[in-house]
C-alpha cells in the first residue's frame, strides 16, 4: 500500500516536471519530488528515506535535536548511497561540512539575506509573492511555495488552494514545487498550475 501511494505521488511529480521542464532552468539537477524531514513527524529520518521513491530529494530540517550534526552526517551519507539530493535546512556550514548538495532556507532566514550563499543549490520556503520575488532576485535555484492544501505540520495556516498557488507561481521565474498537505489523492489537481514538482512530509511517509 505504502509503495502504491509514493510511485503515485512520484509519477504526478515527474509529469509536473516534465510539463514545465523549460522553467527549471538552472535547477536542472533538482529532482521533481521532495521529502522533508519533521522532528515530531519522522523522528527516524533515515527509516524513512530508505523508503522513499527512487530519485527522490531530501530536506534535512530536524532543527532542535540534540547531536543535529552527527544526524544531518547520517542523513546526506544515505542520500548519497542512494543517489539522492540532500538539502540541509536553515545552516549553510552545516550542510557544507556534511556533504549536502546544498541549503534550504526558511524564510525567515531569505528576508534578512543580502546576497546569495554559497552553495550549488540553495532553496527557499515561501508562503506570499514578496518572498518569491526576492527569491527571484537573490538568484535562488527553486522555492517551495506552501501551504497548498490544509497540514497537519501548520494546523493554524490557512491552504492556498489550486487557484491562488497557481497565480502565485506566475508572478516568478523561478522552478516553484508545491508544498502542504500534498497527498497522492490530490497532487493532480496541481497539473496545470506551472509548478515544477511537489514536495510532502505526511504523503511520504
Amino acid at each position: 500500500m505504502t509503495f502504491e501511494r509514493h510511485r503515485k505521488l512520484a509519477d504526478a511529480a515527474r509529469a509536473l516536471n516534465a510539463k514545465h521542464r523549460d522553467k527549471v532552468g538552472t535547477g536542472m539537477a533538482l529532482p521533481a519530488l521532495f521529502f522533508f524531514t519533521d522532528g515530531v513527524r519522522t523522528p527516524n529520518p533515515l527509516a524513512a528515506i530508505e523508503k522513499l521513491p527512487e530519485g527522490c530529494g531530501v530536506v534535512f530540517r530536524h532543527y532542535d535535536v540534540s547531536k543535529r550534526a552527527a544526524l544531518a552526517t547520517a542523513v546526506a551519507t544515505a542520500c548519497a548511497a542512494q543517489d539522492r539530493l540532500c538539502l540541509v535546512a536553515g545552516d549553510t556550514d552545516l550542510a557544507t561540512n556534511v556533504g549536502a548538495g546544498g541549503v534550504h532556507l526558511p524564510e525567515h532566514m531569505l528576508r534578512k539575506l543580502t546576497i546569495r550563499p554559497k552553495m550549488p543549490i540553495v532553496t527557499t520556503a515561501a508562503h506570499s509573492v514578496d518572498v518569491l520575488l526576492r527569491a527571484q532576485d537573490l538568484g535562488l535555484d527553486a522555492v517551495f511555495l506552501s501551504p497548498v492544501f490544509a497540514t497537519p505540520s501548520h494546523p493554524d495556516a490557512v491552504a492556498l488552494g489550486v487557484d491562488n498557488f497557481t497565480q502565485l507561481v506566475r508572478e516568478t521565474t523561478l522552478p516553484v514545487y508545491g508544498l502542504g498537505g500534498i497527498t497522492e489523492e490530490n497532487a493532480g489537481l496541481l497539473a496545470g498550475s506551472g509548478g515544477v514538482g511537489l514536495a510532502a512530509i505526511g504523503g511520504l511517509l
